[in-house]
């Protein structure tokens, strides 16, 4: 974890905390690798490993919904990327290709060379990776509940010797972030993993920058041909994390939170969206 990622963190239990470094067990150069993290508000310890903030609170280790997302995304993190893009967004759900998703998302996030980025429920960090290449001036940092999809990012990013990319695992209702620190921001095929969006955009409007945009895409309800529509429905009967929104709610959702300039398109059972902050 570089100094510039300890920056921009705040304790996901009391919003703006900053946090501080209560022991560092061993460090690279001025990144720290394992360690312990501390909120200068209410004390709460998070651990630092492999140089990962591990930022998710004890509130969210006990949720059921969060519980079987990180089983879920832990057995997947080896597959996902074949699995989500070769097979599941293109063939089961009718949405767009991965390239074309990529292009989509630095576009629309309105990500400039020396940009900050999020990439909110990022999964193993294809589109972060895509981000931090983009941003070469700037910085990306990828958030996701799953630890093992986080590992599989740092390691890529590690391959292709990304050196402006930072990982942290917290909740997305609980973002663990300092306020207006990002100039733009995405979320890929993750607000339909989210139970309670409206904290999750809450915090996200409180994190971007005035006039940041957000772009993303996630699986939605009432959408694409009758068969994707009730994939959609089965999907929802065998796991109750699943919680696709519809497109009109969604946009509402934005616009309570404080986001402008909505606009959409579908494809099949896809939609893909971009506001920006007010």
């Amino acid at each position: 974890m570089e100094p510039w990622l300890l920056d921009i963190l705040a304790c996901p239990r009391c919003p703006g905390h900053p946090l501080v470094i209560r022991d560092a067990a061993r460090r690279r150069g001025t990144a720290l690798v394992e360690g312990t993290l501390t909120c200068s508000g209410c004390g709460t310890d998070y651990p630092v490993t492999q140089g990962i903030p591990d930022l998710l609170p004890r509130e969210s280790h006990a949720e059921l919904d969060k519980q079987r997302q990180v089983r879920q995304f832990d057995k997947r993190a080896g597959l996902y990327d074949f699995l989500m893009y070769t097979f599941f967004v293109p063939l089961i759900w009718g949405g767009p290709s991965r390239g074309y998703l990529t292009r989509w998302l630095i576009t629309e996030s309105g990500l400039a060379a020396n940009g900050f980025a999020l990439d909110l429920a990022c999964g193993p960090g294809t589109f972060t990776r895509a981000l931090a290449k983009h941003a070469k001036q700037g910085h990306a940092v990828g958030l996701d509940i799953s630890w093992r999809m986080l590992l599989r990012g740092a390691g890529n990013a590690r391959r292709e010797r990304l050196t402006n990319v930072g990982w942290v695992r917290g909740d997305a209702e609980r973002l663990p972030f300092q306020p207006h620190v990002f100039t733009a921001g995405i979320c890929n095929n993750g607000l339909h993993q989210i139970p309670h969006r409206e904290l999750a955009l809450a915090g996200l409007h409180r994190s971007l920058q005035p006039g940041a945009r957000f772009a993303g895409a996630t699986i939605v309800r009432g959408q694409g041909d009758p068969l994707r529509r009730l994939r959609v429905m089965w999907e929802q009967f065998l796991h109750p994390e699943f919680h696709p929104p519809r497109p009109w709610e969604l946009e509402r959702q934005f616009q309570t939170a404080g986001f402008i300039d909505w606009q959409s398109r579908s494809r099949g059972a896809i939609l893909l969206f971009a506001a920006r902050r007010g």
